[in-house]
């Protein structure tokens, strides 16, 4: 069997411990810690291979990613516990007092940063994020059975737990990019053409007066309303559930107070007078009403075996953030499928339910179009601008901002850049040139590029590229931003491929930024599997140590993180630790 060294070393560390004439500082427990993460992490063997880049790795990333801390505890324990193993090291000829002197310093380099960063979350691995939440209630990591009742106690509660909270299920922002969007008149005009209201209203015309019982129309009116309204009637009917097209209807208008609440005969409801004669406002609430009430019954109680509670919400939500883009039918289809199935379906489930049902992405398509909600063209779904608005209202409510775009004559800047966040090309070709033809060409680089400094990197390179194909008609503010550090690589960019014999050299320090803003504004959406080649087209082979010191000295908000993501995500452990090795010396924002 393999000597395991640290079993082999810490007899020997209790001993020398045991013989100082001063009691030590720290303890055998972080002592054992150290050495682990050292062995099995570092690969580290022997205290006598310790090197002060090292230390950065022990303190700064594994013991982080690793080591779950009791809430309360002082960690300058650790510290003091580190300074006893150089002591020990020194002591029994591991190490040159040059070494030590060396690492003693390291660690007294590191020592104001380590805290911190070992009880910063952002640092923590899957495994800590666990143990801390354990730790949290009471919980011991190590007592099997009580960690077993804690995760059974967990599973309960979320059996229990509220509906899904989409802003964090979906992992959407607290805002969204700005919608461009008609006025309330022209939506209040649209929505007065829905098929789907006009056919509630007609319902309700043809049937005021009309007998019911036990809530339903009487026999020979069914068959007559639904024959007016163009549902198919079947040869034999004894009541409002043999014609379903018409018990649906019956029931949203009921709803949707088309109809009133009379329990003999037919009424009117209160919304029968707002639409489609009510003022704006009222027919957008009518439409709204509307919108709300087929999201939350379309699918409702017609399959006890899926869980169909919340498909079309998402499905809608995926529609919203696809914009003028759209989503094909079959996304869609997947989206309520990956929401209804779970570990928890029978097999086959959804092909029987699909088989009985239909097509539920279909279905609630044709129902959104029904509505005015949605189009489909040529397999692509698409909100209406009618169904953005209603949609992106209901998302505000819901804790998710979705603004509005104003007017072009009063927007800015900033305004154009979140725009472009979710436009297609065409939409933002379209208000960029009525922007610049508001503004004139030579302010609104002007406004652009003030923002592209003052912005994040995503913002700025956003900004960038909206003022570029005019930037022969604004060359001088272009030669400007040549003065303004966040600009500089940019203007130097542009102003060469204006006249490529200018004398305009690239820096390490410009290659660096770009790096830095090119990173940063992908953070959240980087793809792993491209870093490498990304980082390759922006730096040389073997030069990448070069540039990221370049990089950690920047005056930079993201810098910290875009090392971090290099660090934890690039495959070559050479570049990989390099970067993390950098990212040490720059202190985690407050």
């Amino acid at each position: 069997m393999e000597r395991d060294p640290v079993n082999s070393l810490l007899p020997e560390l209790a001993e020398w411990a045991e013989n100082q004439e001063q009691p030590v500082h720290g303890n055998s427990h972080d002592a054992e810690i150290l050495l682990r993460l050292l062995y099995e992490h570092a690969g580290l063997a022997d205290l006598a291979e310790l090197r002060p880049a090292d230390l950065d790795e022990l303190l700064l990333e594994l013991f982080p990613v690793q080591v779950a801390v009791e809430p309360g505890e002082d960690l300058a324990e650790v510290i003091a516990t580190l300074h006893d193993l150089l002591s020990f090291a020194g002591d029994t000829g591991r190490m040159t007092a040059e070494q030590l002197d060396g690492l003693r310093r390291k660690v007294d380099e590191i020592a104001p940063r380590f805290a911190e960063t070992a009880m910063d979350p952002e640092n923590w691995g899957g495994a800590r994020v666990l143990e801390q939440a354990l730790m949290a209630e009471g919980v011991d990591p190590t007592d099997e059975a009580a960690v077993a009742r804690w995760v059974g106690e967990a599973a309960e509660s979320l059996g229990e737990a509220q509906p899904y909270d989409l802003r964090e299920e979906l992992g959407l922002p607290d805002r969204l990019p700005p919608l461009r969007l008609p006025s309330d008149e022209e939506l209040a005009a649209a929505a007065r053409q829905s098929p789907l209201l006009d056919r509630a209203r007609r319902l309700a015309l043809r049937t005021v007066a009309c007998p019911i019982k036990a809530g339903e129309l009487r026999v020979g009116d069914t068959v007559d309303v639904a024959e007016e309204l163009g549902f198919p009637v079947p040869d034999a009917v004894e009541g409002m559930a043999d014609i379903p097209e018409l018990a649906k209807l019956w029931e949203w208008a009921a709803e949707l107070e088309f109809i009133g609440p009379g329990t003999e005969v037919v009424e009117f409801g209160p919304t029968f007078e707002d639409w489609p004669d009510g003022d704006d406002e009222a027919v957008l609430d009518v439409w709204a009403d509307a919108l709300g009430l087929l999201l939350e019954e379309i699918f409702q109680d017609e399959c006890s075996e899926l869980d169909l509670d919340d498909v079309a919400f998402y499905a809608m939500v995926s529609l919203f953030l696809a914009r003028s883009e759209g989503a094909s039918v079959a996304e869609l289809r997947d989206v309520i499928r990956e929401i209804a199935v779970d570990e928890s379906t029978s097999d086959g489930a959804w092909g029987s339910w699909v088989q009985r049902c239909g097509d539920p992405a279909e279905r609630l398509l044709a129902t959104l179009v029904d509505l005015g909600a949605a189009q489909v063209d040529e397999g692509v779904a698409r909100l209406t601008p009618l169904g953005q608005y209603t949609f992106g209202g209901a998302l505000t409510d819901g804790g998710v901002e979705v603004p509005l775009l104003p007017p072009v004559e009063e927007m800015g800047a900033f305004d154009l850049v979140d725009f472009a966040k979710g436009a297609t090309d065409e939409e933002l070709a379209a208000e960029t040139e009525a922007w610049f033809a508001v503004r004139g060409p030579v302010a609104a680089t002007d406004d652009l590029l003030t923002a592209a400094a003052e912005g994040e990197a995503e913002d700025r390179m956003i900004a960038v590229s909206i003022a570029a194909p005019l930037a022969e008609t604004a060359t001088q503010r272009w030669q400007q931003a040549l003065d303004e550090p966040m600009l500089r690589p940019y203007a130097k960019v542009m102003l060469h491929q204006l006249d490529p014999s200018g004398e305009l050299e690239s820096t390490v320090t410009d290659a660096a930024r770009l790096l830095t803003d090119m990173l940063a504004a992908a953070l959240d959406s980087v793809d792993i599997d491209e870093l490498p080649e990304l980082l390759a087209e922006m730096v040389p082979a073997g030069q990448e140590p070069t540039i990221f010191e370049e990089m950690w000295r920047l005056d930079h908000p993201a810098v910290r993180d875009v090392l971090m993501l290099i660090g934890d995500q690039h495959p070559d452990k050479k570049i990989a630790k390099a970067a993390r090795k950098t990212s040490f010396k720059i202190p985690p924002a407050e």
